[in-house]
């Protein structure tokens, strides 16, 4: 058996004429076709010009279709995945998995709400996870979250919104010795050590952040960060040791830490 592997060309766009399907399907006498080209892009080119990935995706798969049946492919395959929630769903997604299953967390709620954007289809999303509330209500558990003078918006974004949304639960920030707790942690599960001089700084960086902070202060978040540029800081350094330890490779000092700071 030979499999081909055809890439799309520009003339496979052309309403008319056709592009030279005969030699595609006939002459290689393909008996099966599985269909998976398509014109592909992110969230900001896709609401850029949505209408032509709409376009261009359309006409390939009419005239690669046109050109199965005209020249006698037995079997044409038409193979799509989805990006879109619940990503832990099975592939292809039934229609169940919409309203069913375990909890999912996505993007931030309040953000449904944005009204700075021309394009925002938000208030729509909002009618929708309405309806379902209501005409699912004993499948459908939705639980909303973000900062509290955003999600304070969302919730007044739409009147059914009030009403249904009744329980609010607070967590309060986390301070400088749980955000110190939660850098431990990572160093640990990641394989690195922080040495003396290290803990010293990052207590008292942490707690400083802590006692800093707005209200765009991340919690974890910002901890995360933190551990990852101060890992790439380290990696700089130890690459100029001539022949580093075990012990040096896995060590975060105060100048992996600080940061800005590039020296050895």
């Amino acid at each position: 058996m030979k499999v081909y592997l055809l890439y799309p060309q520009k003339e496979w766009l052309n309403p008319e004429p056709y592009f030279d399907e005969k030699a595609i399907v006939q002459d290689l006498g393909l008996k099966t076709l599985f269909l998976a080209a398509a014109k592909v892009g992110g969230i900001v080119a896709n609401s850029k010009a949505p209408a032509d990935f709409m376009y261009v995706n359309m006409m390939l798969e009419m005239n690669v279709i046109n050109a199965a049946w005209r020249h006698g492919c037995r079997k044409l395959e038409f193979l799509g995945w989805s990006c879109i929630y619940p990503r832990m769903a099975p592939q292809p997604m039934p229609e169940s998995c919409l309203l069913t299953s375990a909890l999912e967390q996505t993007n931030e709620a309040y953000a449904l709400a944005n009204a700075g954007s021309a394009n925002d289809f938000g208030h729509e999303a909002i009618e929708v996870i309405l309806k379902n509330m209501e005409d699912h209500r004993k499948d459908l558990i939705v639980i909303v979250a973000g900062y509290t003078d955003r999600m304070e918006r969302f919730i007044h974004a739409n009147p059914g919104l009030e009403s249904r949304f009744n329980k609010y639960f607070f967590f309060e920030d986390y301070d400088g010795g749980q955000l110190m707790d939660i850098f431990r942690s990572m160093c640990k599960k990641n394989g690195y050590t922080l040495s003396e001089e290290g803990e010293q700084f990052m207590e008292k960086d942490l707690q400083g952040l802590y006692e800093e902070r707005d209200e765009n202060f991340g919690n974890a978040r910002d901890v995360r960060n933190l551990f990852e540029q101060a890992v790439a800081r380290q990696a700089d350094r130890v690459s100029q040791l001539e022949e580093p330890t075990k012990e040096q490779l896995m060590e975060l000092r105060p100048e992996d830490l600080e940061e800005g700071h590039h020296g050895v």
